[in-house]
């Protein structure tokens, strides 16, 4: 722990906020106060899990690696083990990436780990390391080992154990000695160090153990727990010494080689100004049909097939859609349950006075952060599942959706994953705790890849300049992005003189409040258009204005401050004969007939 606390306390203000970005869950209430709080934190048992799932391949080998070789070991017993040299630029690399997660680091010229055994009770396969081991002998016992191998004998059991731990550490040592061994025995060895490393054996409650067992345990080559009734042992540098001179731990550096293609840049960044600008006005879309009629929820929780199609029908878009949308609308907070079924909430108008940018902004966190999964279908299903319901591998989403973006941002430029088997072969390397343990891999990161592309920060299979911001989690950039990708929205409108109304972008809250009370929406996205009808009029007019206030509102609104002849004339006329009544006489009984204007 000690260590761990220097470890944090060296780091400079940049480089803390880059390990608390990286593992948020060290900031869970109650916050740490101090450095000593913060490692113990760091040091949780179940975080130390958390932050495991965000390794690669190789920071996740490199980490067992020092689980087996034990806390404190020398930089260069890893690299030979690893079979590079000391300096090796990639291991200094995964290094700096574990220590910039706090899960391993550099104290002097050895290496500290937060506590590792729960994670990995016997990392690689492999036992305790012989400091460990023969610390827990009998001193007696361990001079009779010494004597046997021919290794001086201290006058303190600490010189015996770091005498015997020198010599059994030299692989050739433990190779010689191993060959001079019965045939049993060496069956044995061989099998504890490929499949071990624990032997239960029966009890000996009178003489001596024998057989195979007894050889092997006078040699030092296994050894008896220091404590009644548990299994025999053969300590880590033992095994490794037996599995051959050659043997190497694993270390995969290098991402492996996947299926790409070669994109135009430009294309990307039309692709995925088209998506962003399409997402969000289908957000806006479903958010105000949800306040004309809430969303119907099953009894059973979620949202069923027919509210699904009865949505995407209204706003334009399919029911597949239409489930990204709802989970992006809970996961803000733009939307809520209630008695009558889902509705906007009150963050919904705040959200509605923000320039499209800012929508946007909001709508992209709350993606990163969801724990749904809206566009996968488990496999032998069969019905489509129910919208905005959890499965169990909900929690992983969140990390999950990193890992995609982390995979495109490591393609090299010009380069697009030719499918989403590309896709998860790169996230293996990248997370491979996170995407191993996911109970439908091909269908979660299938769907996660969909949900990146309908969102913009994928196009073409590349990362966008929007994808790219998002995965190097840099407000200022995706900022910078958005207000190119997104202009703010548009205050005034095209009058034509076809009766209809057109405006180029995202129109603002107002304008599309004054057009929808005066019109009827035809036309949704890039471009919105209302056509006037008498109707329609006469529907603002009914609402209390007057045909002077509607006509300066438009004329306020309009392009050129010009109201078209054909629509001040419907205006007009259809205001002059609002609330008149006309009676007519009836040839029979009833005494007059009434009609409302």
């Amino acid at each position: 722990m000690r260590s761990l606390i220097t470890h944090l306390a060296g780091l400079t203000p940049e480089q803390l906020g880059g390990l608390i970005a990286r593992r948020p869950e060290a900031l869970l209430p109650p916050e740490p106060a101090t450095m000593t709080e913060l490692a113990e934190r760091l040091s949780a048992p179940h975080l130390i899990g958390v932050a495991l799932l965000g390794l690669s391949r190789p920071e996740l080998q490199i980490a067992e690696a020092l689980a087996a070789l034990g806390d404190g070991c020398d930089r260069a017993e890893l690299a030979a083990a690893l079979g590079v040299a000391t300096d090796d630029a990639d291991l200094d690399a995964t290094l700096v990436g574990l220590g910039e997660v706090a899960v391993a680091w550099l104290d002097g010229d050895r290496l500290r780990t937060v506590p590792l055994g729960h994670v990995w009770p016997c990392p690689l396969g492999l036992g305790a390391p012989l400091s460990a081991v023969l610390a827990k002998q009998r001193a007696e016992d361990l001079r009779r080992i010494a004597r046997t191998l021919g290794v001086p004998v201290g006058t303190q059991k600490a010189v015996t154990v770091r005498n015997l731990s020198a010599w059994l550490a030299d692989g050739a040592n433990v190779r010689e000695i191993s060959a001079t061994a019965p045939a049993d025995t060496r069956e044995l060895l061989h099998q504890l160090a490929w499949e071990g490393p624990y032997l239960d054996e029966p009890l000996y409650l009178y003489g001596r153990r024998k057989g195979p067992v007894q050889w092997a345990v006078e040699h030092g080559l296994i050894h008896v727990a220091a404590h009644w009734g548990a299994p025999l042992q053969m300590p880590c540098e033992v095994a490794l010494a037996l599995r051959g001179a050659d043997y190497r731990l694993s270390f995969d550096p290098v991402p492996p080689s996947a299926p790409t293609a070669q994109v135009d840049g430009k294309a990307v960044e039309r692709e995925s100004a088209s998506a962003s600008g399409t997402a969000l006005a289908r957000m806006v879309n479903l958010l105000e049909e949800c306040g004309r009629m809430p969303v119907a929820p099953l009894k059973t929780g979620g949202v069923g097939v027919r509210e699904l199609r009865r949505l995407a029908k209204a706003i334009g878009d399919s029911a597949e859609h239409v489930r990204l949308w709802l989970e992006l609308g809970m996961t803000t907070g733009l939307l809520a349950p209630t008695e009558a079924g889902l509705l906007p909430t009150e963050a919904y108008d705040a959200w509605s006075d923000q320039q499209p940018a800012e929508q946007l902004t909001g709508l992209l966190a709350g993606w990163l952060s969801s724990e749904g999964a809206p566009l996968h279908q488990p496999a032998g299903a069969g019905q489509p599942v129910p919208a905005l319901v959890r499965t169990a591998d909900s929690a992983a989403m969140p990390l999950l959706r990193a890992a995609v973006l982390g995979v495109s941002a490591g393609l090299p430029p010009g380069a697009a994953a030719v499918d989403v088997e590309a896709v998860i072969s790169l996230a293996r390397w990248r997370n491979p705790l996170l995407v191993d343990h996911l109970e439908d891999t091909t269908g979660l990161v299938g769907g996660v890849w969909w949900e990146a592309q309908l969102l913009g920060a994928v196009a073409h299979g590349a990362l966008s300049d929007l994808g790219r911001a998002l995965a190097a989690d840099q407000p200022q950039q995706l900022a910078a992005v958005l207000d190119r990708l997104l202009p703010p929205a548009e205050e005034t409108v095209l009058l034509q003189a076809d009766l209809t109304a057109v405006v180029v972008g995202t129109p603002s809250r107002t304008l599309a409040a004054l057009l929808d009370a005066a019109a009827d929406r035809e036309a949704r996205g890039g471009a919105s258009t209302w056509r006037f009808s008498p109707a329609s009029v006469r529907r603002a007019l009914d609402a209390g204005g007057s045909e002077s206030e509607l006509l300066t509102a438009l004329r306020d609104r309009a392009t050129g401050a010009r109201v078209p002849q054909p629509l001040e004339y419907l205006i007009n006329d259809t205001a002059r004969r609002h609330g008149a009544i006309r009676v007519r006489p009836s040839p029979a009984a009833c005494a007059a007939t009434t009609r409302c204007y």
